[in-house]
């Protein structure tokens, strides 16, 4: 998705000011905006602190998040930032500043007065107390344009100062904070230096720049950039070892480079305990394989914790009530062996086989990695894979196979119904019979755990098509006739047309009245508040005989009971209900 506004932020242990920060960012009046969030993996809670918030926002599908394989500082973070930006205008702040709700639709209507290649906001400085101390820029509405780096004369050659709050087209120039670096299109690059640089060796134009009068940027005490420092002592830890370098550079990765050490792709670096320019530890974890044995059957692990305690819970091995070959405090060497004994184990059901396994601090998704158990196609467990795991809890691991089977098969044939204008409604006749037809019909049966659960219809082969049968129906009106649906003349001798006097009751599709099933003797079915079929219950005409009684023509489709045998005695079909009944004798 193209989004008209990217808003670019770095997170790195700004636990206390983030949620500000974004909040301020997410509550923008400008409608267009994606959201560029880096991890540059921070020691504290602020990345949790942003992921609740853009759960919860409005604007939270409009946010990305770009996760650093380790901390690389402010930036590299802009140049992932670059990089990855989708808006025709970016905007990078820092998460210890807030901007006004209007910010981004205010620079945003300039850049669009303007033909520029970036816009400068003006801003104060603030204490979260509200205190406001010196170091802002309020700007009057100013254009600077004509000639080879015109912001650069206008800050040295007028002496004006100029702290850029950068707002700039992706396609366009791009300055970096207060030193003025310039950059093209092509090699848009971010670099930490001193406040005081100047653009000597500068080698890319810059044809004009706005800078506008325009908003509040709030910057609390932290700083975006570092600072030229003196040489100063850091420890490096790694593999075990300690070691000191003197160093002015404040980039881990530049100090370890000075120490010779190399990073590896699957190295982790943990700088909590470093202070750019002033010292403290890095400490580089290295990944280390420990082969774990339990019950008689050992895996290998992939781990990054320095001793078997760290190491082990890293796996999910609950290591509270639990005997080792070795001590929990043991550091941790690659290829090192473990003995794992538990008194607290779960029950592990699969392939047929039942397993004892630890206890894991973690869900079923844990407890099978524990037992190297790998779940295939549409294999699934019993609870489910992110069921927390107790050791009450028995995981059944059920395995999902297919099979294909193909039968020979009976196809239905269906019916084509003709109407027949010279027979009476109701009547239907066969005209020509079907006929089945054959195929061979091939079913995806699935097996769990061995066990037949369902089966679908994958394919069908036909080998002999079916044919229908065909029926003409009956289309002819009474008008009234005394008649006999067929004329088939039955035992007592009745024929069509002729007149007969008996008497008639009613009843209904309810077991008051007959057997409650509404199926009569026919297969038809009757109910209750239907539509009025006109049926009637007789035992000594045909099935399908039409009689007219009292002007009205009744379809024969039901037996009834043994009462109706006698000449002339039929029971009409009530669709009110049996309460109607009565009123009808």
């Amino acid at each position: 998705m193209k989004y008209t506004v990217t808003i670019a932020m770095p997170i790195y242990n700004v636990a206390p000011y983030v949620e500000k920060s974004l909040l301020s960012a997410l509550n923008q009046t400008f409608v267009d905006i994606e959201y560029l969030l880096v991890d540059d993996k921070g020691t504290d809670e602020s990345m949790d602190i942003v992921h609740r918030i853009i759960s919860m926002h409005p604007r939270g599908k409009n946010v990305r998040i770009i996760d650093q394989k380790y901390n690389q500082g402010t930036a590299a973070a802009r140049n992932v930032m670059v990089a990855n930006a989708t808006g025709e205008y970016l905007f990078i702040m820092d998460s210890d500043d807030v901007i006004s709700p209007d910010c981004i639709d205010i620079l945003y209507q300039k850049m669009k007065q303007y033909s520029v290649d970036f816009i400068a906001g003006s801003f104060q400085r603030q204490t979260w107390d509200g205190d406001i101390y010196p170091g802002g820029y309020r700007y009057k509405d100013t254009l600077i344009k004509d000639g080879d780096y015109a912001v650069a004369e206008y800050r040295y050659g007028q002496g004006h100062e100029i702290f850029v709050a950068t707002f700039v087209s992706v396609l366009g120039t791009m300055f970096q904070s207060e030193t003025l670096i310039f950059l093209s299109q092509k090699e848009i690059k971010m670099t930490n230096q001193s406040t005081t640089g100047d653009i000597r060796g500068v080698s890319h134009k810059v044809v004009t720049a706005v800078i506008a009068f325009v908003l509040a940027i709030i910057i609390f005490a932290s700083t975006a950039f570092a600072q030229m420092v003196s040489n100063y002592t850091v420890e490096i830890k790694v593999d075990n070892n300690t070691y000191t370098i003197t160093t002015n550079e404040t980039e881990p990765i530049e100090i370890l480079s000075q120490a010779n050490v190399t990073l590896k792709d699957t190295d982790k670096l943990d700088i909590s305990s470093f202070n750019a320019g002033k010292g403290g530890v890095i400490k580089v974890d290295r990944l280390n394989n420990i082969n774990v044995e339990f019950n008689g059957v050992t895996n290998t692990y992939s781990v990054y914790g320095d001793t078997v305690k760290e190491a082990l819970d890293e796996i999910g091995f609950n290591t509270e009530k639990v005997t080792l070959s070795c001590s929990l405090n043991d550091i941790v060497t690659d290829g090192m062996e473990i003995k794992y004994i538990s008194s607290q184990t779960t029950t592990l059901k699969v392939d047929g086989e039942i397993y004892k396994v630890p206890v894991v601090d973690g869900t079923v998704s844990t407890l099978l990695d524990v037992a190297n158990v790998t779940l295939d196609g549409d294999d699934y467990t019993t609870p489910s894979v992110n069921k927390q795991i107790t050791k009450k809890t028995k995981v059944t691991v059920n395995r999902v196979t297919y099979k294909e089977v193909t039968k020979k098969e009976r196809i239905k044939y269906g019916t084509i119904e003709k109407e027949n204008d010279d027979v009476y409604e109701g009547i239907e006749t066969v005209v020509k019979k079907g006929k089945k037809g054959k195929a061979n019909v091939t079913y995806q049966v699935k097996y769990v755990n061995g066990k037949k659960k369902t089966k679908k219809v994958i394919d069908k082969d036909v080998i002999t098509k079916a044919k229908s049968e065909v029926v003409k129906v009956g289309t002819k009106e009474t008008d009234g006739a005394k008649v006999k649906a067929n004329g088939v003349k039955n035992k007592k001798g009745y024929k069509v047309g002729q007149v007969i006097s008996g008497r008639y009751t009613h009843y209904c599709a309810c077991g008051t009245c007959g057997t409650g099933t509404g199926r009569t003797a026919s297969g038809k079915r009757v109910s209750n508040g239907m539509k009025n079929p006109y049926y009637i219950a007789c035992n000594w005409l045909p099935m399908g005989s039409i009689v007219n009684i009292d002007g009205t023509n009744y379809t024969v489709v039901d037996r009834g009971g043994s009462g109706l045998s006698s000449v002339g005695r039929v029971d009409i079909f009530t669709p009110e209900g049996h309460r109607a009944c009565y009123k009808y004798v």
